[in-house]
């Protein structure tokens, strides 16, 4: 027996470590002290931390079973299944159905409990509908099982987005359980002497909370801080290799116990805990349900029948929370913000492909919309498959070992690490190619849908989103000589551009919301007007007037001519869109970039390429459209130029600064998916604030009482932004210099492997690079305008898609939206079959941006019989008999509407006049 120290009668005590039943409540205790430690056993499983991911989950069936077989052995055991990744991996390997009913009659006793969230996920990273179906899979095992929960538990990532609580709680989910990995900072400074508290979105919606954080891991501490099991180690250290000091080893278990409670206890008391029961995790990584069954219900049972307090009990979350509940009411506190743990930082070292993940985040939900549009008005069947598989491949990647890297060390085999990066890159790499392909197929099904006798070539341009635009777009004509442009709608010929590469741009107006125009490819009876290559090096339109700095081709300067404002810090050695080398300590040696410049303008476009030569920073084009308020930038950097960072350096990072000019230190909203929140204002007490994730926009003000300007970054592949600080009279970093550094790559080249030593791998992400491309837009305003900005953000990310229809076809109409939305702070995020699989019924999902409850009127081709609001997870109507002309959305609130829409009445429609 592993747990030899204990008296041998202790197991004989057959309800020593069970739940306690809850009772009736006084007030809220003071410092009196904890009677109750209830202890939360489960098993933290890294996807693709010890084995490739694909290869984990077969793990998962072995380690399933045994947890289900004590269980039955053992009324007292008790578990959390942490991920719903597991599960999956679990049903999908099991044949048995007994083996299955077991599971859900352990569920339903009480003895295991379901975490309803994938994984633990870069939730700061995913995009904004993905994180609103984090819930999801869940749903789909309690509809197949017959179970319910109404937890979440996500461990070791050291934070989260504020739009989580929103999403938990509008999918069902009450409590929400996390153990903070503090080794690099992250988690709150909240713990414990406010817990549990309830964690507020934006919205007002809120779960309850426990959060838990250690340099141990966190989710570790009954383990590694409090030594609650004497006998537990690490799961690849020896049996003997204990978590409690090593000079401890000759003590009695029940002393080794007891001097980590007391650690706990005074911790809970300096910091003023004020109930009369506390919670510890049980879990460390990939631990067996033997560790419980052989360790830490022995050493409970031996405490409680030594008559030692506090009483420890083995339960589940629920069992806590149903005790703090019923004897105390809700007298939890309340707190707002982010605390995103920015450990998705680790996502930067594979710049390809977290590149594509990001696009298959934007373009994912557009694809489905577009074919759930097609499933409507004709019939055709959904690709349910395609998107789910997409969507799964993403949440692999989201989780928080997801990335190209050399592996932790000693922990894989040199084969092992290669097999992981192939399978990251063929997941992003695969979701990209079969979400672009749904979408091309689908504008040509939608769209060339009527014959045209006539067989004159023409393109639609379709508006995904949800408001109108208008911008430039190209596409490549079936014949060169087809260079002017017609808008079959209107018939007035547009201005248009013949560029180098033979494509053919042009100006597009008013291209409805979710809707499109068409235009026809004509021959000219003039000459064409032409891209053409011309002198100088400054760019300029109606709006800006860019130059270069010659010593390395970034940007020296962006005169704002509306506001007559420099938008670019001129005291700052860096300038915009720069590309700079650095370590934590300091910059690092830069190349001789010697830039050659070409300058290529149009009609439409006025382009700089400027050139570097066998250097790490061989391209940078700038761009800036004739009649378009926007300078963009698309910087190539070349990971095989760049110096090996040996294995003892561990890193080295590559990022574009942008020092911008403000007169004070500015204001900085980030774009988190539900509108704007403030850094470092809007954040939970004790969180990470060395960096922000924005999701497309970082937006910046002047945050003096005038606030004269206002600037949006906006930024396609990349993500990961650190507003630099500045020494201020006390010598300490106290305030925003106006600088941003985006990471574009976070360079590791060498891995510690389990079988061959320290590698130089060539690669991380095969099949990517070595060239990469960060893209990235400016845009300029008087006054920060969060409608403005969220829609530049996506505007830039998610342009106009144009595509050539077959000649003898055509759109029914030369025009025409399927939705939109009467008030310019609500967006559409999603349009999709609905989960509850009447075909009559679709999920619409909105967003409101700006902070505003607001009511609004939604138009639509496609005729609506009834609207109900349902619950995120689309499980519960909430309220039906909605009207269309006047439905309510609360500030920030994300709204999911379930829309019923007939199959034999779907005869597109103009869209009603507003």
């Amino acid at each position: 027996m592993r747990f030899r120290s204990f008296c041998a009668g202790c197991a004989l005590i057959a309800a020593a470590g069970c739940a306690l039943p809850a009772q009736q409540s006084d007030n809220v205790r003071g410092n009196s002290g904890i009677e109750t430690i209830y202890i939360i056993p489960s098993s933290h499983w890294d996807l693709g931390f010890k084995l490739p991911p694909q290869e984990q989950l077969d793990d998962i069936k072995p380690h399933l079973d045994e947890v289900i077989r004590t269980a039955k052995h053992d009324p007292q055991f008790r578990w959390v299944i942490e991920s719903v990744w597991q599960v999956e991996a679990w049903l999908n390997r099991t044949n048995d159905p007994q083996e299955i009913q077991d599971l859900v009659s352990l569920i339903k006793s009480g003895q295991i409990e379901l975490s309803a969230v994938w994984g633990s996920e870069h939730t700061e990273f995913m995009g904004a509908e993905q994180l609103n179906r984090i819930v999801d899979p869940m749903k789909d095992i309690e509809k197949r099982l017959g179970v319910t929960t109404d937890l979440a538990m996500m461990d070791d990532v050291p934070g989260f987005t504020l739009r989580l609580p929103q999403v938990l709680a509008r999918s069902g989910v009450r409590y929400f359980v996390t153990g903070s990995n503090l080794f690099i900072g992250g988690g709150t400074s909240l713990h414990p002497g406010k817990m549990p508290f309830h964690w507020r979105s934006p919205d007002g919606s809120t779960v309850l909370m426990w959060e838990t954080g250690s340099k141990n891991g966190g989710y570790t501490e009954a383990m590694a801080d409090y030594y609650l099991d004497p006998t537990a180690h690490y799961y690849s250290a020896g049996p003997e290799d204990h978590f409690y000091p090593k000079a401890w080893s000759n003590l009695p278990s029940l002393e080794i116990m007891q001097r980590g409670v007391n650690k706990m206890l005074a911790e809970y008391h300096k910091a003023g805990y004020p109930y009369d029961a506390a919670m510890v995790l049980y879990m460390h990584d990939f631990v067996p349900a033997s560790y419980e069954e052989d360790g830490l219900l022995p050493a409970v049972r031996a405490w409680n029948a030594a008559g030692k307090q506090p009483r420890l009990v083995v339960a589940t979350p629920k069992e806590f929370f149903d005790h703090l509940e019923q004897r105390y009411g809700d007298p939890f506190p309340t707190y707002s913000g982010d605390f995103s743990g920015l450990w998705s930082e680790v996502k930067m070292n594979s710049p390809g492909i977290t590149g594509d993940a990001r696009w298959v985040q934007d373009y994912l939900p557009q694809a489905e919309a577009l074919w759930s549009l097609l499933s409507v008005r004709t019939g055709m069947q959904f690709p349910a498959n395609t998107i789910s598989d997409a969507a799964t491949k993403m949440l692999t990647y989201d989780e928080h070992s997801g990335a190209g890297q050399p592996g932790w060390p000693k922990v894989m085999t040199l084969a092992q690490v290669n097999q992981q990066n192939q399978e990251y890159a063929t997941f992003a790499r695969t979701a990209r190619t079969e979400t672009r392909n749904m979408m091309m197929v689908g504008v040509e099904r939608m769209f060339a849908s009527a014959n045209d006798s006539d067989k004159t070539p023409k393109c639609v341009v379709y508006n995904p989103l949800s408001w109108q635009r208008s911008g430039i777009t190209r596409v490549h004509p079936p014949s060169p000589d087809l260079t002017q442009v017609r808008d079959a709608a209107s018939g007035k010929v547009v201005v248009s551009q013949l560029n180098l590469d033979g494509t053919v741009s042009f100006a597009v107006e008013d291209v409805p919301p979710v809707g499109y125009r068409t235009y026809l490819l004509e021959h000219s009876a003039t000459a064409p007007a032409k891209e053409e290559e011309v002198s100088g090096d400054t760019l300029e339109n109606r709006f800006y007037k860019v130059r270069l700095r010659a010593l390395d081709g970034s940007i020296d300067s962006i005169w704002d001519k509306s506001l007559s404002r420099e938008l670019v810090n001129p005291q700052s050695p860096q300038r915009a869109g720069q590309l700079v080398r650095w370590s934590f300590a300091n910059y690092l040696p830069d190349e001789e970039w010697k830039p050659k410049v070409r300058h290529l303008r149009g009609p439409l476009t006025d382009e700089l390429v400027i050139a570097r030569p066998n250097t790490w920073w061989p391209e940078t084009i700038v761009t800036l459209a004739a009649d378009e308020r926007i300078v963009s930038l698309d910087e190539v950097f070349d990971r095989s130029r760049m110096p090996l960072v040996p294995i003892e350096k561990n890193s080295e990072y590559y990022s574009f600064e942008f020092p911008f000019n403000f007169d004070n230190p500015a204001k900085i909203m980030v774009d988190d998916g539900i509108g704007f929140h403030d850094f470092p204002k809007d954040y939970l007490p004790g969180a990470r604030l060395d960096a922000t994730t924005p999701i497309h926009t970082l937006a910046l003000m002047d945050d003096g009482a005038a606030r004269s300007n206002s600037i949006n970054l906006i930024q396609r592949e990349d993500f990961f932004d650190m507003p630099l600080r500045g020494y201020g009279a006390t010598g300490l970093l106290d305030h925003f210099t106006n600088d941003v550094r985006v990471t574009a790559l976070r360079k590791a080249d060498q891995g510690d492997t389990k079988d061959a030593g320290v590698v130089t791998l060539p690669t991380v992400e095969p099949g990517y690079g070595p060239r990469y491309t960060s893209s990235f837009a400016i845009t300029s305003a008087a006054n920060f305008d969060a409608v403005a900005s969220y829609r530049a953000g996506w505007d830039y990310d998610v342009p106009l898609i144009s595509a050539l229809l077959p000649a003898d076809k055509k759109p029914n109409m030369n025009t025409d939206s399927f939705f939109s939305i009467s008030a310019p702070n609500v967006a559409i995020l999603a349009f999709k079959p609905s989960a509850d699989g009447n075909p009559d019924h679709y999920t619409l999902r909105l967003q409101e941006i700006v902070g505003n409850a607001t009511k609004f009127a939604l138009h639509s081709a496609l005729t609506i019989s009834a609207i109900a609001e349902t619950a995120m997870t689309e499980d519960t109507i909430l309220h039906a008999g909605l009207n269309q002309n006047g439905l309510d959305i609360g500030a920030h609130q994300t709204l999911t509407l379930q829309l019923t829409i007939a199959h034999n009445k779907n005869v597109l429609q103009p869209e009603a006049a507003q």
